[in-house]
């Protein structure tokens, strides 16, 4: 019998939206026989990350194209460990109404941590641009794909 894959996803959220996507696919993942682990940034940790089969980054995008603040706090502790090889995922949320220019840099913030620090992005990163369940048949694609490559290894 295979051993079921661990998936650890790594979110901030303040308003709540970033986490309504997690539990999305976390629930879509599970449903591919895939264990789900949910540690908010406030209290991760690099221990959080062990044992994984691939890490999921998610964040919102705040200002003018910042990370959530604990998210933030958060990789630059992680900088001091090695991420190199892991496989990542990443999910970055933002909305157009508060900056046009800076929609979902949260991705792109993540996705340049991973590859400056030795990480594997293993598929193109979620980005959502408004309210999320507005975009769920978006959310619950990305994690079908994300159940597929991962069960594939």
């Amino acid at each position: 019998m295979d051993q079921k894959q661990k998936v650890t996803i790594i979110y901030g959220s303040v308003g709540g939206n970033t986490h309504l996507v997690v539990e999305r696919v976390s629930t879509e993942l599970g449903k591919n026989n895939i264990e789900t682990v949910l540690v908010k940034s406030l209290s991760a940790d690099a221990s959080n990350i062990e044992g994984s089969n691939l890490v999921i980054f998610a964040s919102p995008t705040y200002y003018h194209g910042l990370l959530e603040d604990h998210f933030a706090v958060f990789i630059s502790k992680l900088k001091l460990e090695n991420i190199s090889g892991l496989d990542f995922a990443i999910i970055g949320l933002g909305d157009k109404k508060y900056d046009s220019e800076y929609i979902t840099e949260s991705a792109q913030i993540l996705e340049d941590f991973v590859n400056d620090n030795g990480g594997n992005i293993v598929m193109n990163s979620l980005r959502i641009n408004g309210y999320p369940l507005a975009k769920e048949k978006l959310i619950t694609r990305w994690a079908q794909k994300l159940a597929k490559k991962i069960n594939q290894e």
